[in-house]
């Protein structure tokens, strides 16, 4: 199973930013809306412990590219990693990857490439069923699941 930790470290009237690990390792800054009771399409989802599963492009209305899904989010639906710079702009509760922050920490910059590797490092290297489902290698062996835990903390 993959880990991800996501720790929120600034908030503001217009977002709320933070660093995303996997296992361990840094990948990248987020940018989410702010914290609005857990409301539908104007905040960001609460904090606490929840599992993500890849979801292909074909899956989606909106993103023709494969993408991260939060699953069972209380009261949300179709919570999403996703590119784009700006919550406010570009999401809708949804979690934004950036290799860089803006200095007045409002948006992230660079989404498409840092997303690009974060889904790659997502993908098990043996290439076995790796378009639907996320792998940790072992001693040479690939042992599949689908599901990835993700865990979200405010400083």
């Amino acid at each position: 199973m993959k880990n991800l930790l996501l720790i929120r470290d600034t908030y503001n009237e217009n977002s709320t930013l933070g660093k995303l690990y996997l296992n361990g390792e840094f990948v990248g800054h987020t940018a989410e809306l702010p914290f609005k009771d857990n409301q539908r399409s104007i905040s960001c989802i609460p904090q606490g412990v929840y599992t993500c599963s890849i979801r292909q492009g074909e899956q989606s209305k909106s993103y023709n590219y494969e993408h991260l899904i939060v699953d069972k989010v209380p009261d949300r639906d179709f919570i999403l990693f996703h590119v784009g710079n700006n919550p406010q702009k570009d999401s809708k509760g949804c979690i934004l990857l950036g290799n860089y922050r803006s200095d007045d920490e409002v948006q992230v910059f660079e989404s498409r490439k840092c997303f690009n590797t974060f889904m790659e490092l997502l993908k098990c290297p043996c290439k076995k069923d790796c378009n639907k489902t996320i792998c940790i290698s072992d001693i040479g062996k690939c042992c599949c699941s689908s599901k990835t835990s993700l865990i979200i903390k405010n400083r």
